[in-house]
């Protein structure tokens, strides 16, 4: 991949998250959308956008919604661009966090930690008795550091200032 076609999708997504945030006023778009991925074509005229969605309304109400705006998006992209012509956007659900998330829970129920965001004390309630006789770890204590051991110089005497002192 060359240079430019990388500096150009990284101005994109700029230019998209803050036209989503800013810009765009379609009640479907809603929650956090977050631009995880933006891939340009070797020619440069079409643009796969991929976004993650954190939101109550469903993913495919809201893509529905990018999909619809993306008009609007490309006249915004038009207008911020130093380009000759605006690449043709396309909108496409990412699922990666969910699934990162997904893999995270299992192993940490694996491990028998708390889920990401739960405190242990949480947790212990939660379990109840079944983590009566769990402890908690303490931390281990730190040795100090080893400093090496300071040592007095003597002062340097130069030749001259012992003749001007037998002076």
């Amino acid at each position: 991949m060359n240079l430019r076609r990388q500096k150009l999708e990284a101005q994109i997504r700029r230019i998209l998250s803050t036209a989503l945030m800013r810009d765009v006023a379609d009640p479907r778009i809603s929650g956090l959308i977050s631009i995880t991925h933006v891939d340009l074509s070797p020619d440069m005229r079409q643009c796969r956008v991929s976004v993650s969605v954190l939101s109550q309304t469903p993913a495919a109400t809201v893509m529905q919604g990018l999909n619809s705006a993306c008009a609007s998006l490309q006249r915004t992209l038009a207008k911020n661009l130093a380009t000759r012509g605006v690449p043709a956007l396309s909108f496409a659900l990412d699922e990666s966090l969910k699934k990162q998330s997904q893999i995270l829970q299992i192993i940490q129920s694996v491990q028998g930690e708390p889920p990401v965001g739960q405190s242990p004390a949480v947790a212990d309630k939660k379990d109840g008795a079944q983590n009566k006789n769990r402890s908690i770890a303490k931390p281990k204590a730190r040795a100090a550091p080893r400093v090496a051991p300071v040592v007095k110089a003597k002062p340097v005497v130069s030749e001259t200032s012992q003749i001007k002192e037998l002076k």
